[in-house]
C-alpha cells in the first residue's frame, strides 16, 4: 500500500527590491505542487511593452500569473512542458496586442518545480539557483544552468570597465551576441523556442527533504559551482530563514559601495529566495 501523495510546504520565503526601481523578481507556490522563482530581466534601452515600470517587471509579473493559472488548472503537467506554454501564450498576448514580440524582448531566469509521484520535476533556465537536501544526507544536490555562467562573468566584466552610455551601449552589444544565440547562452524570452532550452529532469525525493530556489541576487556572495559553499547556504536559509540571508546581502552591499570585496553586476540587486519541505 502507497502512502498519502508527497506534497510541497512553504517553509520561508522573501523578495525584495535592490533599490528604486520596480522589482524584477516573482515567486510562486501553490496548493497542487508547484513553486517558482523568476528574476526578469529588461534588455538594454527604454521600455517597449510595459506602461509603468519596466520590461522586465512586467514580464516576470505576466509569467507569474500565468504559471498560477496553469498550475490550478494543468492536472500534473510537467514543469518543462507548462514553461513553454506559458511563453507561448505571452508571446501570442504580444502580437494579439500588436507588440513585436522579438524586438528586444524582456528575459528571465527561472526555476520552476513541481512534486509528483515521489519525484521533484524541474525546469531551470538561467542563473537561478535550485538546491535540494535530503534528510539523510550531508550532501547538497545542485541543479544548475550552467551554460550562463562564463557569460555572467563578461558581463560583470563590463560593469567594471565601462560606465554611463558606453556601458549601455557594451551592454546591447553583449545582449545582441550573446542572448539566445548560437555562440551565447539561452534565456527564457517571449518565444516557446527559448523555454524548450530549459534543462530539466527530475530527481526521486524523500520526505523531509529541502528545497531551496533563489534568484541570483541572494545567491552571488556564494560560490555555487563549491558544494559546500551551496550546502552552509541552505543550511544557513533552513535554520535561520531566507529574510535573514536576504538581510546579510544587503549588509554586504552596503559595506561594499564600490563591490570590491564582492563582484557583482551593481551594487544592489533584486533578492528573492524560498525554502520548501517535502513532506
Amino acid at each position: 500500500m502507497t502512502g498519502p501523495a508527497m506534497r510541497l510546504h512553504l517553509v520561508s520565503a522573501a523578495s525584495e527590491p535592490g533599490g528604486a526601481a520596480p522589482n524584477e523578481d516573482r515567486w510562486g507556490v501553490t496548493d497542487t505542487g508547484y513553486a517558482w522563482v523568476i528574476d526578469g530581466a529588461t534588455s538594454t534601452g527604454p521600455a517597449r511593452i510595459a506602461r509603468e515600470g519596466t520590461d522586465g517587471a512586467w514580464f516576470a509579473g505576466r509569467l507569474d500569473s500565468v504559471l498560477r493559472r496553469l498550475a490550478e488548472t494543468g492536472n500534473g503537467t510537467d514543469p518543462y512542458e507548462m514553461l513553454q506554454l506559458a511563453a507561448a501564450e505571452i508571446r501570442q498576448e504580444l502580437v494579439h496586442d500588436g507588440v513585436d514580440p522579438d524586438d528586444r524582448p524582456p528575459y528571465a531566469s527561472i526555476a520552476l518545480v513541481a512534486i509528483a509521484e515521489a519525484q521533484l520535476r524541474y525546469a531551470v533556465l538561467g542563473d537561478v539557483l535550485l538546491a535540494i537536501l535530503r534528510p539523510e544526507d550531508k550532501a547538497v544536490t545542485i541543479l544548475r544552468d550552467e551554460r550562463s555562467d562564463p557569460f555572467v562573468d563578461k558581463a560583470i566584466d563590463l560593469s567594471y570597465r565601462y560606465t554611463g552610455e558606453d556601458l549601455r551601449a557594451q551592454q546591447r552589444a553583449f545582449e545582441a551576441h550573446n542572448v539566445n544565440t548560437a555562440e551565447g547562452y539561452p534565456i527564457l524570452t517571449t518565444s516557446a523556442e527559448s523555454a524548450a532550452a530549459a534543462h530539466h529532469g527530475a530527481v526521486q525525493m524523500d520526505r523531509g527533504a529541502v528545497v531551496l530556489l533563489a534568484s541570483d541576487g541572494l545567491t552571488y556572495r556564494n560560490d555555487l559551482g563549491n558544494e559546500a559553499a551551496v550546502l552552509d547556504l541552505i543550511l544557513r536559509v533552513r535554520d535561520d530563514g531566507v529574510a535573514l540571508e536576504l538581510a546579510a546581502v544587503r549588509k554586504l552591499e552596503h559595506d561594499d559601495p564600490g563591490r570590491a570585496r564582492c563582484r557583482r553586476i551593481k551594487q544592489h540587486d533584486d533578492s528573492t529566495g524560498v525554502l520548501l519541505t517535502v513532506s
